[in-house]
C-alpha cells in the first residue's frame, strides 16, 4: 500500500498562457453532490470544481480571510479590506459580482492578491452569502478565460448553510481525536511530525497588520490550509492529525521503513504552490518513532 496518493501533475503551477487557458474548464468546474457534506472547506471547495476560493468574514472593522483554498500565502494579508471596500464591491445579496481580464476591470481587485496571482488573473467573483450586515463573503478566482458560475439563488439555496458554517469555524489547533484504525495488520505506526509555526513567521514576518488579532486569524487560516492540502495526499489507513504549537502529526502504516527525504519531498512538491518553493522545501520532518498498539498513537498525538 502506498504511502501518499499520487501528486503528480496534481499541484502543477498554472502559468499565464491565456490563449491556451481558454481550453480549460472555468471556474467553475462540473460540481458533483457528494454525501455526506464535506468536512473542511478544502474538501467542499475542490468537490465543486473551485480551484480557487476564500471566506472573508468580519473580525475587528476589517474583512479578513477565515478558510482559503488554493489561495497563495503571499495573498493572505492583502485580503485584509474594510466592510466599505466590500459593501462598494458587491452592492447587493445574492448576486454575483465579477471582475475580468476580457473586461479590463481586474485593477479594481488588484490590491487584494499578491503580484504573482495578479499576472495570471483572469476572472475574481463574489458573492455576500446572507443580507445580514456581517455577512461572510465567498471569493472565488481564475486563471483561465472561461468562466461558469451556477445562478446566485439556487447556490445559496444549496450551499450557503454549509458555507456559512465553516466561516463560522473557530481556530484549528489542538490534538485530535484518534480515530480506530486496521493499520496494525499492515505493520507499526511510524510517526512524523512536522512544525508548521516557523514557516508561517517567515512568511508574515515583514507584513504590516493592522491589528495582531488579524495576523492570529490568518496564521490559523494558512495553517488550516497547509494541513487540509497535506492531509489530503494521504490514504487510509495513514492518518494526518493537528498537534499543538501548529504542528501536523502524520502516521503512517508501510511494510517498509518510511523513507523520510522523501516523504519531506513529496509534501513540499504538495505545499510549493501555497507557500513558494523556498518556503515549502524549507519544512522540517522529524521522525517521533514507532508504536505497536493504539494507546502509543494516542500519546503521540497528545504530545506537545
Amino acid at each position: 500500500m502506498g504511502l501518499l496518493q499520487q501528486i503528480n501533475g496534481k499541484y502543477a503551477p498554472e502559468t499565464d498562457k491565456r490563449p491556451e487557458a481558454a481550453k480549460n474548464s472555468g471556474l467553475l468546474e462540473k460540481a458533483e453532490r457528494f454525501s455526506p457534506e464535506p468536512e473542511n472547506f478544502v474538501q467542499w471547495a475542490k468537490t465543486r470544481g473551485f480551484k480557487h476560493a476564500g471566506l472573508l468574514r468580519p473580525l475587528q472593522k476589517n474583512y479578513v480571510l477565515y478558510q482559503a483554498y488554493g489561495i497563495d500565502a503571499e495573498t493572505y494579508p492583502l485580503m485584509i479590506c474594510s466592510p466599505d471596500y466590500l459593501a462598494g464591491t458587491v452592492r447587493q445579496f445574492g448576486v454575483w459580482v465579477s471582475f475580468s481580464y476580457a473586461e479590463n476591470s481586474l485593477t479594481k481587485v488588484y490590491q487584494l492578491f499578491s503580484e504573482k496571482t495578479r499576472q495570471q488573473l483572469t476572472v475574481v467573483s463574489f458573492l455576500r452569502l446572507t443580507d445580514a450586515p456581517d455577512s461572510p463573503y465567498l471569493v472565488l478566482y481564475a486563471f483561465d478565460l472561461k468562466t461558469e458560475l451556477p445562478p446566485a439563488d439556487n447556490f445559496i439555496r444549496t450551499e450557503g448553510r454549509v458555507l456559512t458554517h465553516f466561516a463560522d469555524d473557530t481556530d484549528f489547533s489542538g490534538a485530535a481525536l484518534f480515530r480506530e484504525t486496521n493499520g496494525f495488520n499492515i505493520s507499526p505506526a511510524y510517526f512524523l511530525e512536522l512544525r508548521i509555526r516557523p514557516i508561517i513567521e517567515t512568511i508574515f514576518n515583514d507584513k504590516q497588520f493592522p491589528a495582531e488579532a488579524l495576523q492570529r486569524r490568518l496564521t490559523a487560516t494558512l495553517y488550516r490550509e497547509i494541513y487540509d492540502t497535506i492531509a489530503s495526499s494521504f490514504s487510509f489507513p495513514n492518518a494526518v492529525y493537528p498537534g499543538k504549537d501548529r504542528k501536523i502529526k502524520i502516521i503512517l502504516f508501510s511494510t517498509q521503513q518510511p523513507d523520510a527525504e522523501l516523504m519531506k519531498i513529496h509534501i513540499a512538491t504538495s505545499l510549493k504552490r501555497l507557500l513558494g518553493e523556498k518556503e515549502a522545501f524549507s519544512i522540517v520532518l522529524h521522525s517521533e518513532g514507532t508504536s505497536k498498539t493504539i494507546s502509543g498513537v494516542k500519546t503521540f498525538l497528545l504530545k506537545d
